[in-house]
């Protein structure tokens, strides 16, 4: 990765990189007795001050699906192997450890409304009658995933986009089905997507409007008309606000989602990636976010 290309230039040597390679294809060891972990010819002690930082949960899905049980199982326990190491390298200093980049959704909710940052209405429900009830009002709603894992079938693969709920679709709905995220859609003037790093704010504005694809989900993009980003300059009350909700997640760094409502200029929280989606933000607004984290890595398994 380009953070590893930061070490390099650095001249820091001092790392390990994990991930699903390293794991299953190269030499590894941990030592719990030594508290040491091995990679091919690297060792560090774990006993000695280190850094972590958590990029991505490693999800590795190529082996045999020929028997859909055993291939669930091992995609599990591949990402429990993960979860667990994460554990044992987050016990020193971290950017954001293993617990406070796994959020869940509700949760990001409540912690930002009790942060003063407005959030959409927000429903849970499972029943026609209650997704009926919604939809005969006057506000329009959409639905979306807890997660935005993909969806392999065969050779084809399918991601889990947010889309608008038509009231034409009850017809076709079930009586009972899986409990599902209901929000109130906003009338979006822009979206802004705000990269949090150690109590500072770097935004750009999307404008994500300008295409149809991307109108109600900018992740569903538009390559022929891709949406433009320029910086933003968040108000000063909702910087404080967002540094408020990370320090009571334990979050020193993430990547925040915002609307502008088009209606009163209100800012509405949407949810925070806390593994960070930033490359095309930091090239956008001129900073280099994977040298900043290398810095930090390198200061903090040096305290």
């Amino acid at each position: 990765t380009k953070i590893i290309e930061c070490f390099e230039y650095l001249n820091f040597k001092d790392y390990v990189y994990i991930n699903q390679y390293n794991l299953y294809e190269r030499n590894f060891k941990l030592d719990f007795q030594k508290m040491e972990i091995q990679v091919d010819k690297q060792l560090i002690d774990l006993s000695q001050q280190h850094s972590t930082f958590l990029w991505k949960i490693i999800r590795k899905k190529d082996f045999d699906n020929s028997n859909l049980s055993i291939y669930e199982c091992l995609v599990k326990e591949t990402e429990d192997v993960y979860l667990n190491l994460v554990e044992i390298l987050s016990t020193k200093c971290y950017i954001n450890n293993l617990h406070s980049s796994l959020v869940p959704k509700f949760k990001q909710l409540l912690v930002a409304k009790q942060s003063g940052l407005l959030i959409p209405s927000t429903y849970l429900i499972n029943t026609k009658p209650a997704l009926e009830e919604l939809l005969n009002q006057s506000v329009n709603y959409i639905t979306k995933c807890f997660n935005s894992y993909p969806i392999q079938i065969e050779e084809k693969r399918f991601f889990n986009y947010t889309v608008t709920l038509e009231k034409e679709e009850l017809q076709n709905i079930q009586p009972c089905f899986f409990p599902s995220i209901i929000q109130e859609q906003i009338e979006k003037e822009i979206e802004i997507r705000t990269i949090y790093f150690y109590g500072q704010c770097y935004s750009v504005a999307i404008f994500s409007q300008s295409s149809d694809k991307t109108k109600v989900d900018y992740r569903n993009y538009d390559i022929e008309n891709p949406s433009t980003l320029v910086p933003y300059q968040l108000p000063k009350e909702i910087e404080e606000q967002v540094s408020v909700f990370m320090k009571k997640l334990n979050l020193n760094f993430g990547s925040i989602d915002f609307i502008k409502n088009k209606i009163d200029g209100s800012y509405i929280f949407l949810e925070v990636n806390t593994m960070g989606q930033f490359e095309r933000i930091s090239n956008v607004i001129n900073i280099d976010m994977h040298m900043m984290i290398a810095q930090k890595l390198i200061k903090l398994s040096k305290l």
